[in-house]
């Protein structure tokens, strides 16, 4: 086995016995895809910002009340972005060191940051399983991944499988929040638009019925693009363990594999696109 640029490592090869060399860029570009959609905030800070922009929506002079009467403190809501936010970081960083490992470097050491849950469990419910999984993934990515070389690949994904899988589930159930928070916004919105139809804050009627139907379609573009985003979280969870699958087949097998991922992060990439007009 030569030392050029076609050299497979040693160790891979006869760790995973794909009996020659394997190209596991496709696994370094499907890292970047998924880093990048778990590491995405828009949707969280969409959630956040909630009652924010719902109450920027009137105007000076307007009659009709708007906002929602009985929601939490914004200081709840930005307590838990934040943890969520640390979330999304630890995540990105977990597969970006997947794609660093494939390519045969050695990922950068992360920054320390501490597992914390407290605000996030406001406003959705964990499972112990999920908290255990986050401060497993927390702890993993606070040490030096020096011993984790493009060899240990399958190890380092197979020991953190179940872990990644539970906080996945969880920044799912996440996403639900943040669709019921948007959902309730939209309900506002649309009862603000009729009352100023029917106070004649909005005399004419045809242009009444025009920002009704605009706000509806607002709100439904951005239900889709939390629902797509969701459904990008489960696409991630079912891709990590479809390459850790993929990683213990022979090298067509492997190949094949890596195909099929390279499709799947076309949609990765549309569902993190999509979250920036949030």
């Amino acid at each position: 086995m030569g030392m050029g640029k076609g050299r497979c490592t040693a160790v891979l090869a006869a760790a995973l016995a794909l009996g020659g060399c394997v190209n596991l860029e496709g696994i370094q570009a499907y890292s970047g895809s998924a880093a990048a959609v778990v590491g995405a905030k828009d949707a969280a800070a969409r959630w956040r910002d909630s009652e924010k922009r719902l109450v920027a929506a009137k105007l000076e002079g307007d009659v009709c009340p708007i906002g929602r009467p009985g929601r939490r403190p914004q200081a709840e809501f930005d307590a838990a972005f934040d943890e969520v936010s640390a979330l999304h970081d630890r995540m990105s960083a977990y597969f970006q060191a997947l794609g660093v490992l494939a390519s045969g470097q050695v990922p950068k050491t992360v920054p320390a940051a501490k597992a914390s849950l407290v605000a996030i469990k406001a406003v959705v419910p964990v499972d112990p399983a999920e908290e255990a999984s986050t401060t497993a993934l927390f702890a993993l990515l606070d040490r030096a991944l020096d011993a984790y070389r493009q060899e240990r690949l399958r190890d380092l994904m197979t020991q953190t499988h179940d872990d990644v899988a539970r906080v996945l589930s969880l920044m799912e159930k996440l996403a639900d929040v943040y669709a019921g928070e948007v959902r309730g916004e939209g309900i506002q919105a649309v009862n603000f638009v009729r009352c100023s139809i029917g106070q004649g804050d909005l005399s004419d009627k045809y242009l009444g019925r025009r920002e009704l139907a605009r706000v509806r379609a607002r709100y439904d573009a951005d239900l889709a693009t939390i629902a797509a985003y969701r459904q990008a979280l489960q696409k991630v969870s079912a891709d990590h363990a479809a390459i850790l699958q993929a990683l213990a087949l022979d090298k067509a097998g492997l190949q094949r594999s890596l195909k099929a991922i390279a499709a799947t992060a076309k949609e990765l990439d549309a569902a993190h696109a999509a979250l920036s007009a949030l």
